[in-house]
């Protein structure tokens, strides 16, 4: 894979997020009209389990993207971007579902899951990017 002066795979990355966080919040929007509840989640567990989707993804995604989008810019190993990218976005995809209605509202397999593959991929990405500016920082 070439190393292009524009980070392709964080930019396909950041659409497949762009695209499941507005499901997500439609999904979010379509229970609060349904049920009336316009702020907060009214007691309601399946409002509050949606909007913890919606958060979750939030809350990890603008971090993994900047990990990824600088660890591609630096031209590391086309494995490690192409992979990452993907990886993330399914483990997204599992936390989200993890959280549906029905499942059980603890600890499950595929909530475990997504947070260990973003969690995973977030570590792998910050150790590659401080690996890759090591030699840069002693002339610093």
């Amino acid at each position: 894979m070439p190393v292009y002066s524009y980070p392709v795979v964080t930019g396909l990355t950041a659409a497949f997020l762009g695209i499941l966080h507005v499901i997500l919040t439609l999904n979010v929007i379509g229970l609060r009209f349904k049920t009336r509840i316009y702020l907060g989640d009214g007691g309601n567990t399946d409002l509050d389990h949606r909007v913890r989707m919606h958060g979750n993804l939030t809350e990890n995604a603008p971090i993994f993207l900047i990990l990824l989008g600088l660890v591609e810019m630096t031209g590391a190993h086309p494995v490690i971007v192409g992979s990452l990218g993907p990886a993330f976005v399914i483990s997204r995809i599992f936390q989200a579902v993890g959280l549906l209605p029905g499942m059980p509202p603890g600890p499950n397999p595929l909530r475990f899951t997504g947070t260990l593959g973003s969690f995973m991929s977030q570590i792998i990405l910050a150790a590659v990017l401080l690996l890759t500016l090591s030699p840069h920082l002693s002339s610093w």
